[in-house]
């Protein structure tokens, strides 16, 4: 892109003091040269300024393209970058220009507006440019995306020399003064990861189908109809080859060596499908116990299994005719009652009032082996 806006009429607004171009005397001017050359008013505003502008020119009038480069330097030394921004306290002085006089961090619109107000200050005319800055083509549905936070601020100045705005990005971490094409000859960049592709989608879902356009419907549909059959043609294809290759592979004579290999492939696949398989619910229940903690402790969760084991073997004996022996004598009775206490404090209870599960886990066994008699 390059780094001016042509403007030779603007130059005619400075020289002759009128806009330019009209037709009627009272049709509204497009330039200002007053409004575009004011900056904060007042003698503590002013003398500020010209402090600060002294100091960045040394005194010297400069090119426009040297001012804005010795403007946007002393700005992001004298300032840091933040989003929290706190103004310095103290009267008299106008908001942009107490933060340009102090030290305080600021984000893309402070650089600008001070950038703007020292042009301004020192006899040119600047002016601050909100809008988006950057962007990266999808590399789904080939188009530009720009996203909130690509939104930002930045300044032009003057140049009367080439008779152009002159875009200046004073915000540290950009290019001050934009070089002359600087973009040209880059390959443009391109986003191919999940968030694009999700975008992507957004937007065929609006282009497609939230317009109403009947025309880009059909094509959608005939796009996914297309789809559909090549890949399942293809499917069938696939499918038929190794169907052939199968068959072949098996009327193949068999022997001992053949068939020990087949064992043990067949015996490695089965052993890979476990590892796979306990592996996959390993790392779901440390998923699920690290999501929920306190659900999926492993103490809570065997004295919950060990609650359910007995509850049902208690409802399966109590309806006996007639009932075990075991569990009419007081003493059986009282023990599982017991385990099933000691049970519930492990499931439910605080930690600090848990009983040692080890020996709780041992009762249950001895109090499941009595239920079964």
């Amino acid at each position: 892109m390059d780094r001016t806006i042509s403007d030779p009429g603007f130059a005619l607004v400075l020289k002759k003091g009128r806009p330019v171009g009209l037709k009627q005397d009272n049709e509204a001017p497009r330039y200002d040269p007053r409004l575009t050359l004011r900056g904060p008013e007042g003698p503590e505003n002013e003398a500020a300024l010209q402090r600060v502008v002294a100091e960045i020119t040394g005194g010297a009038k400069r090119p426009a393209e040297e001012f804005a480069g010795r403007t946007a330097a002393w700005l992001q030394a004298r300032h840091a970058y933040a989003l929290a921004v706190k103004l310095p306290a103290g009267p008299g002085k106008d908001d942009i220009v107490r933060w340009v006089d102090s030290n305080e961090p600021g984000f893309c619109e402070y650089f600008a507006a001070g950038f703007a107000v020292l042009a301004r200050s020192a006899g040119y005319p600047a002016r601050v440019v909100a809008g988006f800055h950057g962007g990266v083509l999808n590399g789904f549905e080939n188009y530009y995306m720009v996203r909130n936070s690509d939104a930002h601020a930045w300044a032009e100045i003057y140049d009367d020399r080439l008779l152009a705005w002159l875009r200046v990005d004073p915000t540290p971490g950009s290019v001050a003064v934009t070089e002359a094409n600087a973009g040209a000859g880059r390959p443009q960049e391109q986003d191919s990861s999940w968030s694009a592709r999700l975008d992507s989608l957004r937007v065929l879902w609006y282009r497609r189908i939230v317009n109403f356009d009947s025309r880009t419907q059909v094509q959608m549909l005939e796009q996914v109809k297309t789809f559909t059959t090549d890949s399942g043609q293809a499917l069938r294809v696939r499918f038929e080859e190794i169907s052939k290759r199968f068959k072949a592979w098996l009327v193949q004579p068999w022997n001992a060596r053949r068939f020990g290999k087949f064992t043990g492939l067949l015996a490695g696949v089965v052993a890979l499908g476990w590892a796979l398989w306990s592996l996959g619910q390993s790392g779901w229940q440390r998923w699920q116990a690290w999501r929920r903690p306190a659900e999926f402790d492993p103490v809570r969760r065997t004295a919950g299994r060990w609650l359910a084991r007995l509850r049902e073997l208690r409802r399966e004996r109590r309806t006996e005719d007639p009932p075990s022996p075991r569990l009419r004598m007081a003493g059986g009775e009282r023990m599982i009652a017991a385990v099933v206490g000691d049970l519930w404090r492990l499931r439910y209870g605080r930690r600090e009032s848990w009983p040692e599960p080890r020996g709780v886990f041992r009762r249950a066994k001895q109090a499941r082996k009595t239920i079964r008699r």
